[in-house]
């Protein structure tokens, strides 16, 4: 166990619960500090007709970070005050927090006259533990917020005192304890596709340009179905719910929305009703960007920035769009 001694008012921790001990005002979390540079603008597309419309925020900062694993941390924490003869356990709270997100605490105790605001924001640092950041402040005792960085094993303890009270001739204590949780990433989906239906959709690239509009429909007995668009100035892409030859997890299939992320550019392909069954599922791509665009319209859905189809064969996929005749 890690000890850690704090001559100052130092209150490091975070909050969660119903605690018939403590009493909290408000709880919350922010998102990351930095992510993906992916526009949040809200942009509206309509078709000539007026036919098509899509009022859509940006959700691939979501979406796509569900392609790696992620990370939450349960923290612990026992508040004790303690004697020379004496300890006793005030609260026993526990919290779980994502990695690299902050959580906000304001309350009270009720074992000292004061109120506090807390936040934390822990890291998983590879091989070593957690760090955990807090910046805090106690009132009436502090007028300006302190900060203290702890790094603590996983499942290790670290005590620190927090404060002490002269008049009582007693000392606040907090253990704290981090448990690493690690949840997916999401798992390909189960089932194997046999039909697959775009209806009225529409594949933008960068929130800015329509790569192609219409409906797409294939039917496969061999569990094989293919999506591809081309790009003007990117090359081909090829898309299946299932890994395939040269490809890589880079979208995430969400109810009428398909989100992909490959290098630098966003598409998202909207689709008027649900592309696949209720939930979250991986996509996977490839790219060629040295396909003959050769004047070809692709046969179904294009527009002057692009085209996309739909086939139904690996082999002819890969004959068609990889590899040499």
């Amino acid at each position: 166990m890690r000890h850690e001694i704090i001559k100052r008012f130092v209150w490091a921790f975070v909050i969660i619960p119903v605690l018939s001990n403590w009493s909290f005002s408000r709880l919350q979390e922010k998102p990351r500090e930095k992510i993906d540079a992916i526009s949040q603008e809200i942009v509206t597309l309509k078709d000539k007709a007026g036919q098509i419309a899509i009022d859509s925020e940006t959700k691939a900062i979501y979406d796509l970070k569900l392609l790696e694993p992620r990370f939450y941390i349960d923290l612990n924490f026992v508040f004790m005050e303690t004697t020379k003869t004496n300890s006793e356990i005030d609260s026993t709270p526990t919290i779980r927090v994502q990695d690299g997100s902050a959580a906000n605490l304001y309350g009270g105790s009720k074992l000292q006259d004061l109120t506090y605001h807390i936040s934390i924001i822990p890291h998983v640092i590879e091989g070593k533990g957690v760090k955990i950041k807090v910046q805090y402040t106690i009132e009436p005792q502090m007028k300006a917020p302190l900060e203290i960085i702890l790094t603590i094993g996983n499942s290790e303890s670290a005590v620190i005192e927090l404060m002490e009270n002269k008049s009582k001739d007693s000392k606040l204590m907090l253990k704290i304890t981090p448990l690493i949780i690690k949840v997916g990433p999401i798992e390909a989906y189960p089932v194997d596709i046999k039909s697959l239906n775009l209806e009225d959709s529409i594949l933008t690239m960068n929130d800015e340009l329509v790569i192609a509009k219409g409906s797409l429909r294939a039917e496969s007995d061999k569990n094989e179905i293919f999506i591809y668009f081309f790009a003007r100035g990117k090359g081909l892409y090829v898309i299946s719910f299932k890994p395939f030859e040269g490809a890589e997890k880079k979208g995430v299939a969400s109810d009428n929305v398909l989100r992909m992320k490959y290098g630098e550019d966003y598409f998202e392909w909207t689709s008027r009703d649900s592309i696949l069954p209720k939930g979250k599922w991986p996509v996977w791509v490839r790219r060629n960007p040295q396909f003959d665009f050769a004047g070809k319209t692709g046969g179904l859905l294009s527009t002057k920035n692009g085209y996309a189809g739909i086939l139904t064969d690996t082999e002819t996929m890969l004959k068609k769009f990889f590899k040499k005749n």
